[in-house]
């Protein structure tokens, strides 16, 4: 919204303010090429092939160009998000557009225009009320034209990251589309579907879960927990991505006594000035750490100093109260207001063009509920029925007392011209609203200025912590000294698991890049140097390092035993639930009840009372009625199975209905599933957090 107001302010154009559906579409993961001088170097490889540094440096600054070009302040947290918009697009392309050039997609100028303006013009541009004519409530392509020309011709770097993001994601649906288009489904696929969604059996069954099992009845051996991982290590539910873990020693920045004093003098020294100036805006923009003019509205008995709180209700306009201390700040406080201003309270019916009405004959109806309202006094009756405000509307149109400012000038002085119990239509930018003014009062009000000072440490505060964290770290360089003297200073050692190599923030330390950049270039045990993230200084020792692919035996000890005693679990309760010819009989040896569940299909997933097991569902499927099942191994146990009745799927001339069912199941995974599985097979490597 701000990027195009900016725009808007710049040109005569009546282009609006986007939305944020604009927003997005605007400022999605767009980029183009550059020039830098920087040396060539690989951030990460895609199917083998590096990705050059310099390439993705040139992309971000464009895309960051691209923004100031318009008037967008770029910040920390901005640039983070252009960084991973332009790397996942890099990946993006290097992944998919191979595919696609040999496919011989491409995109015309002719399709270019027909996705902003034509027939198939994009979603997020055809929602946006940017682009909405007030006058007819339709799409407006004028209005689409004016901004792409005015942007192309103000702002040329914007409009051309803008292009080629709209052409790169088109050739990418166009490429996916023509994929959905080669998905068929023949007769067979489709009876099946039909079958699995359509043939039902009914079931009495005796489960024996693995958790009503207890682990110590089960004897697993250290050679028994290996074989399971030398057999399984390679499974991809196990595969494990690149990690480091430290342990950490946070010493705190407070600020002192002195710190604080220090605060409360800085703004006491400037009480006269703010008495005496005659532009409290720019006195106070600045000079208040906010850098910028904050009003508040002062409730009596707020401050448990009675004595300011006393000064402040019973100060003149002019007056200058402070310093105080307010939370984490001192504040300063003018008085701008101290006594009654007014206020109004009304009710309104809000008519907008959403309906297809012009302005013309959404006055003409505001005139006619006028005139019933008049005559029967039902205002909040037709404020239900009629009112396109459903914040006020379900409330009968009420919108409580407020006072000047609050609402669009407009409104605001009809409410505040007006007298008690007139009706007055008003036309703003929200539509047309009959409003009725209910009351009016006088309210005692005190506004004040505020100047704020942070209550910060100081230089020599954090100087002086440093120093402490800095002796911490050379005396303690190693393992068993780094633990024994946090052991010894009474330090909490505190831990953070698992940190991926591109991590912007480290649980428990936010803005802690830094130490994320560390912990990938330090051997396994270093000792780091303090490191100043948030209000503290911390001090890591490099605990763990994963490398990706095959887990450790250690890694997953205790995963790799679960799951030995889960298979052990499953071994012994298959041997002693086998041989039973009657379930009630096994339910009775086994101390267990026998369950029901009816209507069970192929598609169902999930046996009621037993939960998602569609491995014996599959098996199930292929048992006839009155037949009892060898115990089946489920995903929460075992499971003796009988059939109690099958209800055939009724024969069919045609399976079209299945067919098109499972054709739009599996197409509705395409534009995911094939980009996933590419990207997978390309295996790729991110290594931007050796130089970002």
């Amino acid at each position: 919204m701000a990027l195009i107001g900016t725009i808007r302010k710049r040109s005569g154009l009546l282009i609006g303010a986007v939305g944020v559906a604009m927003a997005a579409f605007i400022l999605g993961d767009f980029f183009t090429g550059g020039g830098s001088g920087r040396p060539e170097y690989h951030i990460g490889e895609v199917d083998g092939t590096p990705v050059q540094g310099e390439e993705y440096d040139y992309k971000v600054q464009d895309q960051i160009e691209s923004l100031r070009s318009i008037g967008q302040r770029v910040d920390d947290q901005t640039t983070e998000q252009i960084r991973e918009q332009v790397w996942n697009q890099l990946v993006r392309n290097k992944v998919m557009d191979s595919e696609i050039n040999e496919a011989g997609i491409a995109l015309t100028q002719g399709e270019y225009d027909d996705i902003r303006w034509g027939n198939n013009v994009l979603p997020e541009i055809k929602s946006d009320q940017t682009f909405i004519n007030p006058e007819t409530g339709q799409f407006d392509v004028d209005a689409v034209k004016n901004y792409f020309v005015y942007v192309q011709q103000q702002y040329p770097l914007y409009f051309k990251v803008q292009k080629e993001r709209m052409i790169s994601n088109r050739k990418l649906q166009k490429y996916n589309n023509a994929v959905k288009a080669g998905i068929m489904v023949n007769n067979v696929e489709a009876k099946h579907e039909y079958i699995a969604t359509n043939k039902k059996a009914d079931i009495r069954f005796v489960v024996k879960t693995y958790a009503s099992i207890a682990d110590s009845l089960v004897n697993v051996t250290e050679s028994d927990i290996e074989a399971y991982y030398k057999k399984h290590k390679s499974d991809k539910k196990y595969r494990q991505e690149e990690s480091r873990s430290i342990e950490y020693v946070a010493f705190d920045v407070k600020p002192t006594a002195e710190d604080i004093e220090d605060a409360k003098l800085w703004l006491a020294d400037m009480v006269e000035d703010f008495e005496s100036t005659e532009n409290d805006s720019l006195f106070v923009a600045n000079n208040s750490d906010t850098r910028t003019y904050e009003t508040e509205l002062y409730v009596e008995g707020t401050l448990t100093n009675k004595a300011l709180d006393e000064k402040l209700t019973t100060s003149r306009t002019g007056d200058v109260v402070g310093p105080y201390k307010d939370g984490e700040n001192y504040k300063l406080a003018k008085v701008l207001n101290n006594g009654e201003v007014p206020e109004v309270r009304a009710r309104h019916i809000l008519l907008t063009t959403a309906d297809g009405d012009d302005v013309k004959t959404l006055k003409a109806k505001a005139d006619s509920l006028k005139k019933v309202i008049r005559k029967k006094k039902n205002f909040e009756a037709l404020a239900k029925e009629f009112s396109k405000d459903p914040g006020s509307a379900a409330n009968g149109g009420d919108l409580d007392w407020f006072g000047k400012g609050r609402m669009v000038p407009e409104f605001d002085k009809a409410c505040f011209e007006g007298k008690k119990g007139d009706l007055v239509i008003v036309e703003t930018q929200f539509g047309v609203h009959l409003i009725e003014i209910t009351d009016t009062r006088k309210k005692d009000e005190i506004k004040i200025a505020v100047i704020k000072r942070a209550i910060e440490p100081s230089k020599s505060t954090l100087d002086a912590v440093y120093d402490i964290a800095s002796v911490f770290s050379i005396n303690n360089n190693n393992e068993e000294l780094f633990f024994s003297a946090a052991d010894e200073a009474g330090y909490v050692v505190q831990k953070a698991n698992n940190i991926l190599p591109n991590a912007k923030v480290i649980q428990g330390l936010t803005n802690s890049r830094n130490v994320v950049r560390w912990v990938y270039e330090a051997e396994l045990g270093a000792v780091s140097e303090p490191f100043e993230v948030d209000n503290k200084f911390v001090v890591c020792i490099l605990s763990e390092v994963k490398e990706k692919g095959e887990p450790s035996y250690d890694d997953l000890y205790e995963v790799f035993k679960a799951a030995t005693i889960r298979e052990k679990k499953a071994a012994m309760y298959q041997e002693k639930m086998a041989g039973f010819e009657s379930l009630d009989a096994l339910a009775g040896e086994l101390g267990e009840e026998v369950k029901t569940a009816q209507g069970l299909t192929l598609n169902s997933y999930s046996i009621p009372g037993a939960g998602r097991e569609p491995k014996v569902l599959g098996q199930i499927a292929t048992l006839a009625a009155g037949n009892i099942s060898v115990p089946l191994e489920g995903t929460s146990g075992i499971y003796v199975v009988e059939v109690t009745n099958v209800t055939e799927a009724p024969e069919k001339d045609n399976y079209n209905v299945s067919r098109t069912t499972l054709a739009t199941k599996v197409t509705s995974g395409i534009d995911f599933g094939v980009y996933n599985a590419l990207r997978e097979k390309a295996d790729v490597e991110d290594n931007r957090y050796k130089f970002y």
